[in-house]
């Protein structure tokens, strides 16, 4: 079925912004393999989409998909390099990827053009705190609930802290 429909490029991506949509709910409700497809589809359609692309690395890498996400955050880097989720996504990768020291450098690069980015800030936390750098990582996790004081997830990682 879905090769009869979804499967116009255009310039205004009608397509593409649907599977987008598709993707969304799939991801709402839990289904991952679905929303892989749908993001991929948008991605398909609409390659130059900063978002289209971000979401569909973010569905292969918990597909567990490592090179087809890796390839995907490379490609969006580098065509974007002002792109801060693309900076923080390729950051997570390098340092599931045992490369601390380009982890860091992108989240980094990441805060640099969004100083308030919540994921960004996360995984700086999250680096510091693989480190045993606890101190380091308070600062990043109090950065987060400044911006966003009812922030669950940076509220219980402060408390374990």
């Amino acid at each position: 079925m879905r090769d009869r429909v979804l499967n116009k490029k255009s310039w205004s991506n009608d397509d593409a912004w649907t599977a987008y949509r598709i993707g969304e709910s799939y991801q709402q409700l839990g289904d991952g393999p679905r929303s892989y497809a749908f993001y991929k589809l948008a991605y398909q359609l609409a390659p130059y989409y900063f978002e289209f692309a971000n979401k569909y690395g973010n569905a292969a890498m918990l597909m567990a998909k490592p090179e087809e996400s890796t390839g995907i955050f490379e490609k969006l880097v580098q065509e974007n390099p002002g792109y801060a989720p693309g900076l923080s996504n390729l950051g997570y990768i390098r340092l599931l990827m045992k490369r601390e020291r380009e982890a860091e450098e992108l989240y980094n690069r990441a805060l640099q053009l969004d100083p308030d980015y919540i994921p960004a800030l996360l995984n700086m936390a999250g680096l510091h705190m693989s480190r045993k750098e606890n101190e380091q990582a308070k600062v990043y996790l109090r950065r987060i609930l400044k911006k966003q004081p009812d922030h669950t997830q940076a509220k219980e990682i402060l408390k374990t802290l």
